[in-house]
């Protein structure tokens, strides 16, 4: 069985409804505690998402969504410390420009805890940039590696502290936006 996470913005992006296993997920990955779904109902999406590319590409695909009446597929990860999650993410029209979203879990696979990905108090005094979408994240070189990558190969950047982590698209990612905008009509 597949699960699914469902939850519906209005035609001004708030939070309308949320799914019954919403709360079960947020406990399972240690999530924050002001997302559970009493407190988030009547609050703006974009509360909940960070990253100029990452709001804008939404706004996009909202956008078109709204406009055609047809549904936007995203595919994008759902990663925890201990998890990775491969999910396919559906934006579908409602009523009244009303949007549902629907997030499938596809895979999801086990992985050593890491800390870097860990909501933690301390994080060291640098920025590192995660994919919203994939979630790998930019060396400085702007290569874009997954998790595991990242930390052995910034393992003298990471023995304090992990960094903070701020929110913006990889390349593949951005493309693969732009196409399925494209696909939307």
């Amino acid at each position: 069985m597949i699960d699914t996470y469902v939850y519906r913005i209005d035609r001004d992006n708030r939070l309308t409804a949320v799914g019954a296993n919403w709360d079960d997920f947020l406990r399972a990955n240690a999530g924050d505690p002001s997302a559970a779904s009493g407190a988030v109902i009547g609050r703006s999406l974009f509360d909940f998402i960070s990253g100029l590319d990452t709001i804008q590409l939404y706004h996009l695909l909202l956008k078109k969504v709204r406009s055609t009446g047809r549904t936007a597929t995203v595919l994008l990860n759902c990663d925890s410390p201990t998890v990775r999650r491969k999910m396919r993410l559906l934006m579908q029209p409602g009523v009244d420009n009303a949007v549902v979203f629907r997030s499938a879990v596809l895979a999801i696979v086990p992985r050593d805890p890491l800390d870097l990905l860990r909501a933690a108090e301390t994080r060291a005094g640098g920025f590192v940039t995660i994919c919203s979408f994939c979630k790998r994240l930019a060396l400085p070189e702007q290569t874009w590696v997954d998790a595991e990558t990242f930390v052995g190969a910034s393992a003298h950047f990471l023995k304090d502290a992990p960094p903070r982590l701020t929110h913006g698209v990889c390349p593949d990612c951005y493309r693969a936006a732009l196409e399925e905008l494209s696909q939307l009509g």
